[in-house]
């Protein structure tokens, strides 16, 4: 049977995903500001590497993002996070037309 986790637990998460997200903002911020601009000035005059690094700052900012998330709205709402329980089925019963399988 599942035991409600406690406060002190969730704040400790919360504590820790915020310490997270704030060091990796910081890090990502300080790469970015160091190399990045001196990056974008030397290699965006080729065409694909420009789309590459176009691809690889929305990475980044998905990540943080996702970081972020996780930081604001607790780790257990993540849909990483979602276990599904082996005997219920997750597919509505009017998709699988009433069987049984």
């Amino acid at each position: 049977m599942l035991t409600p986790r406690s406060r002190e637990v969730h704040v400790e998460e919360q504590a820790k995903w915020f310490s997270i997200a704030v060091s990796v903002t910081i890090f990502d911020a300080v790469v970015i500001l160091h190399s990045g601009v001196v990056i974008w000035q030397v290699w965006s005059g080729i065409l694909w590497i420009r789309g590459a690094l176009l691809l690889l700052v929305c990475i980044v900012a998905i990540s943080l993002a996702d970081i972020w998330a996780h930081a604001c709205c607790g780790p257990r709402r993540s849909m990483r996070d979602r276990r599904v329980e082996p005997g219920i089925s997750t597919v509505p019963r009017d998709l699988t037309g009433g069987s049984d399988v």
